[in-house]
């Protein structure tokens, strides 16, 4: 899947998502096609989304950082592990409406979700999921979760930033009502001197089911 985004100083971002040249179609809806192997058609039985606790710190910060090796998130490797964990343990044991939610594939934990308060009623979104289990609805039901508290915090609204070129991820979030914002061209520098943009994107909670 590519993306083209384009602002050339406009007031406006306009997003086209196409599939990428040779890429197949959507695999069936879970629960349909016998025979599909294991985790790359739809999604298994046993597999939930759940508020994530303290215990669950430190497999947070392991998943971020086994993700953020592929560059496909904010948070660079090396990622440090003691520091993230004990910064999410402080998080999680608060109150108010910033929190964590983690995703379970039987005993093991293969993604998380944090929504963060960073004004008065908006929630910042972060995601992340290991390789293996994406593809298989995992995203849609952590941003479900997501999506559940911000409405019942008092939220009323749900924001994001995701890479331009991050395809499964903006699809992931259009189809859950979320839409661009705004582009920050050029706006974060890497550690290898590089410079990367990245799309704004956000859905109002009161304004959808």
């Amino acid at each position: 899947m590519t993306i083209e985004a384009t602002d050339a100083a406009a007031d406006h971002v306009r997003v086209t998502l196409r599939p990428a040249p040779g890429s197949a179609r959507a695999t069936p809806a879970a629960g349909t096609g016998a025979g599909c192997p294991r985790g790359r058609c739809g999604m298994l039985f046993g597999v939930r989304v759940r508020r994530a606790t303290v215990q669950d710190a430190e497999v947070i910060a392991l998943i971020l950082a086994e993700v953020a090796e592929e560059g496909l998130i904010a948070t660079e490797p090396p990622v440090d592990v003691p520091g993230r964990t004990q910064r999410l343990r402080t998080m999680l044991a608060s109150e108010g409406p910033s929190g964590s939610w983690i995703l379970e594939d039987g005993r093991q934990i293969v993604g998380s979700a944090g929504a963060h308060e960073t004004l008065p009623g908006v929630l910042s979104l972060g995601m992340a999921i290991v390789a293996e289990a994406r593809g298989r609805g995992g995203g849609r039901m952590l941003l479900d979760a997501v999506l559940a508290h911000a409405a019942e915090c008092g939220a009323h609204k749900v924001d994001l930033e995701v890479w331009p070129d991050n395809g499964r991820a903006i699809a992931l979030y259009v189809a859950a009502g979320f839409s661009v914002e705004g582009f920050r061209r050029d706006h974060y520098r890497r550690r290898d001197g590089s410079l990367r943009s990245a799309l704004l994107m956000a859905r109002h909670v009161d304004r959808l089911p």
